[in-house]
């Protein structure tokens, strides 16, 4: 049996990232990997391999008379031809690189232009060997593969690090080169294109803000070079672009007057050179801002600095609970440490600020009250886990009702009706506005071990249509024991067709990019399908419901303890379900004043701080202590402990007490694929206040 060779260079590659067999370390990687598959004279053949390399890469090493650098991102392009390169300096998209550059610095208060919003690392300095490198497809990778290869980018950054004489410098670089990376639209970190573009450039434009006067001119200027970038283009249509832009726009100035303006950042103003810095933390950028850290913080203790000391584990304690969607920007304190602010963004004063599960909830539960929990709300924990744990049978009953019904039809319009289906799974319009391929994407059916198994045991091989992709779903889904994937796309089937009616069915259409009668054929031979994800989605609600009524049930005997007395103090199941939604929501944190000088959020371009939802909720709650003290913010907590409200009706978190009654938070019971989760939101009351302070 002869060796797969694409197999054993996708490993390469996953070790290496770009391969280049004239470098030793890579060709030993190579005789490993060959040797692993006992693969004879394994050294001799790399060796080989290696002189064909290096004649391959000196015929094809790009001519530089053909190079022209890119406006956008600053980068050499080589193009095919002198008259595609004229034609792009004409076009005014590319420069010729043999000519001057111009350079300028704007002067503190002086306003800036389109121009002027570029990092210093970008101006001044050669790009980074993981710039200069040639991208590979991102979006064509696997979960695995994209984890393997972005570990391989922090390794290679970790080691540059090292070696680097400057840490800091290097950090900025680095961070400046992945801003531009993202602008690109190349390793787009999670979220939408939308968030990414607007937390990028939040980011990337702080120092601009931070360092010269915003004025209309500057933010204006500002959002046109946003508008130009490639990621930008991904964003449709273009007034949503532009939403995006002008929302970066308000967090980059919000983040830099938040550095100068609120002493507990301690920021030093004016900041050295390339500082504040800012970036989406996700995988690449958290991992260069820890080493950063990390390395400042051991120099500080080689240097018997226990303040620095001190900052530095504050800071690295707070890194670590990052989220990848979470942006943060590193500089200088007045005390000549790196400081890190960390900012939570939100797109609008709807957004959830919490994601956790029933599951968690419960076991939470069990382990603050112990032995003290009810015998009877522990029953009703375990009622509600076997409800969610059935929660997939609806998905495999209905499946299986449908499977029936097609089995009626001919293989002909069978066929037809799954091509249909396929058609649209493949090019299905998500919330984002953007597209997902359910059938043949990175993560779609065909690229899941359960279906190439099936494909294997049928003798299929690719490429597949939409028919025997679909087939091998059904068949899936219907089964003893299915995957989830499978049941997923059924979930997916379902809320196309599920809200589609005659007076919306032209929208939808257009929504799907089909006819408004291939529309109609999949409802109506889909029709077994369309309550399947409502169904699903009701055993929530009736899990919300159970646990409410059973926490609220477990301290009836106390007829002074709330509902019984609607002014009354909750009681203790109450109180510790309370307690942990304060908790999941980080209230507990922002009363505390855990997170001052450390956190904010960012919702809709407005900076939250810390201490504004400390003023709110005891404002919104009626506290009349004070909350500059620990005893005095315990007592906020223990106030709000025992007067906010949970219902088994609805989803609202309120605080009433006869007296006063505010609207502070919702929690929503939700079913996302396998996920089983609890959304937590702002309340109306608390986003009014919270909006009103960011204001003033």
């Amino acid at each position: 049996m002869y060796p797969d060779f694409d197999e054993i260079l996708d490993e390469l590659k996953f070790h290496v990232g770009i391969v280049d067999l004239t470098k030793e370390s890579q060709k030993q990687i190579l005789v490993k990997l060959l040797r692993e598959r006992d693969i004879p004279s394994a050294q001799q053949l790399v060796d080989r391999a290696s002189v064909v390399f290096e004649y391959i890469k000196e015929a094809t090493k790009p001519d530089k008379a053909l190079a022209a650098r890119s406006k956008e991102s600053g980068k050499l392009i080589y193009f095919g031809s002198k008259e595609a390169k004229d034609d792009a300096i004409k076009a005014g998209t590319h420069t010729d690189p043999s000519e001057p550059k111009q350079k300028s610095e704007p002067k503190q208060g002086q306003k800036l232009s389109g121009s002027d919003f570029q990092s210093s690392a970008e101006r001044d300095t050669d790009p980074t060997p993981s710039q200069s490198e040639p991208k590979v497809d991102f979006d064509k990778l696997t979960s695995d593969q994209k984890k393997k290869y972005v570990q391989k980018i922090i390794d290679t950054n970790n080691q540059k690090f090292d070696e680097s004489e400057n840490k800091v410098d290097f950090t900025i670089q680095t961070i400046s080169a992945r801003n531009e990376d993202i602008n690109d639209a190349n390793m787009l970190p999670p979220g939408t294109p939308g968030s990414s573009f607007a937390e990028n450039n939040g980011a990337k434009y702080i120092n601009n803000f931070f360092n010269n006067e915003a004025t209309p001119e500057s933010e204006a200027a500002a959002v046109e070079e946003m508008m130009k970038t490639p990621l930008a283009q991904k964003i449709k249509p273009e007034s949503v672009r532009k939403a995006w832009a002008k929302i970066a726009v308000r967090t980059a100035v919000n983040e830099a007057q938040t550095l100068k303006n609120i002493p507990a950042y301690n920021a030093k103003n004016p900041q050295p050179e390339g500082l504040p810095q800012g970036a989406i933390m996700d995988k690449q950028n958290k991992a260069m801002v820890k080493k950063l850290l990390e390395t400042k913080r051991d120099e500080a203790i080689a240097n018997g600095d226990k303040k620095a000391e001190k900052h530095y584990n504050k800071q690295l304690g707070y890194l670590a609970k990052l989220e990848e969607t979470d942006t943060g920007v590193i500089y200088e304190t007045n005390d000549g440490t790196i400081g890190f602010k960390h900012t939570s963004n939100k797109k609008t004063w709807k957004d959830p600020h919490n994601n956790s599960s029933p599951a968690k909830i419960m076991e939470g539960m069990r382990k603050v009250m112990g032995d003290k929990l009810s015998s009877e709300l522990e029953k009703t924990f375990k009622e509600s886990e076997q409800l969610l744990a059935d929660s997939n049978k609806t998905v495999v009953s209905d499946t299986k009702e449908f499977v029936e019904s097609q089995s009626k039809k001919s293989p002909e319009q069978r066929t037809a009706e799954n091509e249909a289906i396929g058609n649209v799974l493949s090019n299905f319009t998500i919330a984002s506005g953007g597209k997902k391929d359910y059938i043949n994407g990175p993560d779609g059916v065909t690229n899941k071990s359960w279906f190439k198994k099936y494909a294997s045991e049928k003798g299929l091989t690719p490429p597949h249509s939409n028919d025997t992709v679909l087939t091998a779903v059904f068949e899936n889904a219907s089964s003893d024991n299915p995957d989830q994937n499978a049941l997923d796309v059924v979930l997916k089937i379902s809320e196309m067709v599920q809200n589609v009616n005659l007076k919306n069915a032209e929208n939808y259409a257009k929504k799907y990019g089909i006819t408004t009668e291939e529309l109609a054929s999949i409802v109506k031979s889909t029709e077994p399908l369309k309550e399947t994800g409502r169904k699903r989605r009701e055993v929530m609600k009736v899990v919300h419901a159970n646990i409410v009524k059973g926490i609220q049930q477990a301290d009836a005997s106390d007829s002074n303890a709330y509902p019984n007395n609607p002014n009354g103090e909750n009681g203790p199941h109450q109180q510790v379900y309370v307690n942990s939604f304060l908790g999941r929501m980080h209230f507990t944190a922002y009363v505390m004043g855990e997170r001052d000088g450390v956190s904010s959020h960012n919702i809709d371009g407005r900076n939250v701080e810390p201490s504004f939802y400390r003023e709110c909720l005891a404002q919104l709650t009626g506290f009349k202590g004070e909350t500059d003290s620990p005893e005095g913010r315990e007592s906020l907590l223990s106030h709000m402990r025992k007067g906010l409200r949970i219902s088994p009706e609805n989803d609202s978190i309120i605080f009433q007490d006869g007296k006063t009654k505010s609207k502070i938070g919702t929690e929503t019971y939700r079913t996302k694929g396998k996920s089983k989760g609890v959304l937590g939101y702002l309340g109306p009351d608390l986003q009014k206040c919270l909006s009103n302070k960011t204001q003033k």
